[in-house]
């Protein structure tokens, strides 16, 4: 029988490697030595707000942009909405979701909507019954946007 065992090498346990020579970082301090010491000897030069050390221009900020661009939309009175992501993005425009059941609120809803429209139709047709007022208010509340009916409704089974 033979058995054959495979170790894993642990931390500090490393394989003979040579050095690579100086790192990203080291060169990039000597880079910066020899800038500073042309900056000493040479004459002191103007510098440029719009560029970074290496006389690069740098980008506009494109973040700063669109909140200026909002800012000034918004002074004209437009209203703007801002969002990342998808559920943010429906959440900021307030869509609404379908109404399954919206023949749970329309006893209320007309209740008080025949409150409310009660002494209206009252100054408009004096001396009726009130069964009369009822099925004006009721005529009225067909069509009424008071009335969950006529919103964004969908069967309580329809599969989304």
């Amino acid at each position: 029988f033979f058995f054959f065992f495979f170790f894993q090498a642990e931390d500090g346990i490393r394989d003979f490697c040579l050095s690579r020579g100086l790192g990203d970082v080291y060169k990039r301090q000597i880079k910066d030595a020899m800038n500073k010491e042309e900056d000493k000897k040479a004459p002191a030069k103007k510098r440029n707000e719009d560029s970074d050390s290496d006389g690069e221009p740098i980008p506009e900020n494109l973040n700063r942009a669109r909140a200026e661009e909002e800012e000034k939309l918004a002074s004209e009175g437009v209203k703007v909405v801002s969002a990342t992501g998808l559920a943010n993005a429906v959440q900021a425009l307030a869509i609404e979701e379908p109404d399954r059941h919206p023949e749970r609120r329309m006893k209320k809803a007309f209740e008080e909507y025949s409150n409310k429209m009660m002494p209206k139709i009252k100054a408009e047709y004096p001396g009726l019954k009130r069964s009369q007022y009822l099925n004006i208010i009721h005529k009225e509340w067909k069509s009424a946007p008071e009335n969950p009916m006529n919103g964004n409704v969908i069967a309580y089974n329809a599969k989304v």
